[in-house]
């Protein structure tokens, strides 16, 4: 078996934080405020001697990027970013079985959550108190991972049907205190496949796509120049998770037949279409210009 779930992320988030006042920002209502340097405002600084009349300053950290503009009217402060991410998963459990005989392989992770058990103690004699006590630590324990039970039927032919049920979980958020999340996929077949072909058995695309921001009434909606009164997150998640199946009879090679044409057509597009998000996963470049260095394994469905 080969399971491997793709992840994507594209995030892009703008904010403008803008402060105008007249005549100047040196004193306000107090409902407004205006930015700090130092422990002091823009304003402060511009006014003391030998400032300059206004601050310029743009800033890009970590693909952060952050402008800002100062005199004593306006203070203005824009932030951007456009986040990205791949990632992929791969996990390939093998088994060996004997004709018309299930087979189970499961590998588990464990991870562990503090239990504490106290007790109320009621004390102090100007008026009752009450206090609680630890009295013991225990540990509870969250597993996740792969399990993969199955039954192989052969025929005389180069057919192999195979009873399959595949449950596959991950932990998400673990702090060590409460429950970690955790995310399941499974799967229950019966198919029939053609031996040393490997074919896809499924497969679930999963999308968590947002658009949302902010504004300033009225001012925000004003053709161009509204973006200026606007701040806006854009949120587009992909998950992807391929299941593959690769069976061999183990048996005097004479007996062997042709494998049927129509399944390996079907199983060779569907591994075009996996192979294509592979390729965009290898060829994501981190610095402009430079080509990506390969991640191990460069194809998974060929890793032995």
């Amino acid at each position: 078996m080969t399971l491997v779930e793709i992840s994507k992320t594209d995030e892009f988030n703008y904010d403008l934080n803008l402060i105008g006042s007249i005549p100047d920002l040196i004193e306000t209502g107090g409902q407004t405020g205006s930015f700090l340097v130092g422990g002091q405002s823009v304003v402060d600084k511009l006014l003391e001697p030998g400032m300059r009349s206004r601050f310029v300053d743009f800033q890009s950290n970590s693909g952060l990027g952050t402008g800002f503009y100062a005199d004593t009217h306006v203070n203005a402060l824009l932030t951007a970013m456009h986040t990205k991410n791949y990632g992929r998963v791969l996990a390939k459990p093998k088994i060996l079985v004997n004709d018309n005989e299930a087979g189970t392989i499961r590998t588990t992770n464990t991870t562990y959550v503090t239990k504490k058990s106290s007790i109320p103690i009621v004390s102090g004699a100007g008026g009752q108190q009450s206090t609680l006590v630890e009295t013991a630590i225990d540990y509870e324990g969250y597993d996740a991972g792969i399990t993969l039970e199955i039954t192989p039927h052969t025929s005389e032919g180069p057919l192999l049907r195979l009873d399959i049920s595949l449950t596959r979980s991950d932990f998400g958020n673990i702090t060590g205190v409460g429950p970690p999340d955790i995310s399941s996929s499974d799967l229950t077949t019966i198919v029939t496949v053609p031996d040393g072909s490997t074919i896809i058995l499924g497969g679930m695309l999963r999308l968590n796509q947002s658009k949302g921001g902010k504004k300033v009434p009225i001012l925000g909606d004003l053709p161009l120049v509204g973006g200026l009164f606007r701040g806006f997150s854009n949120k587009d998640i992909q998950n992807k998770l391929y299941i593959f199946v690769r069976a061999e009879i183990i048996r005097p090679e004479d007996t062997l037949a042709a494998i049927q044409d129509n399944l390996k057509r079907i199983s060779d597009r569907n591994r075009e279409a996996f192979e294509r998000h592979e390729k965009e996963f290898q060829d994501y470049q981190s610095w402009p210009g430079v080509a990506p260095k390969p991640t191990t394994p460069e194809k998974v469905l060929d890793t032995q």
